[in-house]
């Protein structure tokens, strides 16, 4: 009888979730953001993801959008430039009148390599905006990221937008888009 409460004891333990794995799971992913719906107009490509980021960290107001743009990247070459990264990174949905901060610089996020630069704008009643633009590329598929946000936090915003890009369920997002597991 003994041998059978044990087993059933360990049993039970065995079968009982992880109650600790739900926090730690969370402590992972980026405080403060949440997904929201598809913040910019239809356009050629499909929508993507979108989240806001309301917290301290991103500077109290930040959007992050992200879309996968099968067909659009260079075969062989990548995201070459800041030039294209002007051009593919969707920082145009937020602003058509973005204005770079200086040069780009080479990133990877998870395993897809590309540019980053950032930028700054003039947001409603003419205050000072930030943007980040993203051109990451994956064989012949783009993967397009603007970030804004309030123009003093910059260095933050970015460290924000980066663990954002790089949870899982972000990474599972991206490669479900791209077709792959």
């Amino acid at each position: 009888m003994r041998r059978v409460i044990i087993f059933m004891a360990s049993l039970c333990v065995t079968m009982t979730p992880d109650v600790g794995a739900a926090p730690r799971a969370q402590s992972l992913q980026p405080a403060g953001w949440r997904e929201i719906t598809w913040p910019f107009p239809r356009d050629a490509w499909p929508a993507g993801k979108a989240f806001k980021c309301d917290g301290p960290a991103c500077g109290g107001d930040a959007v992050l959008s992200v879309r996968v743009k099968l067909g659009f990247c260079s075969c062989d070459g990548g995201v070459r430039d800041d030039d294209e990264v002007d051009n593919v990174a969707d920082v145009d949905k937020i602003t058509p009148d973005f204005v770079a901060s200086g040069p780009g610089e080479v990133i990877t996020v998870a395993r897809f390599s590309g540019r980053i630069r950032s930028y700054e704008y003039n947001g409603l009643n003419q205050k000072r905006r930030t943007a980040l633009g993203l051109a990451l590329a994956h064989k012949c598929d783009l993967i397009a990221v603007s970030v804004n946000g309030p123009i003093g936090n910059a260095p933050a915003l970015k460290e924000q937008a980066m663990r954002r890009l790089e949870g899982q369920d972000v990474i599972k997002w991206i490669n479900r888009q791209l077709g792959e597991k």
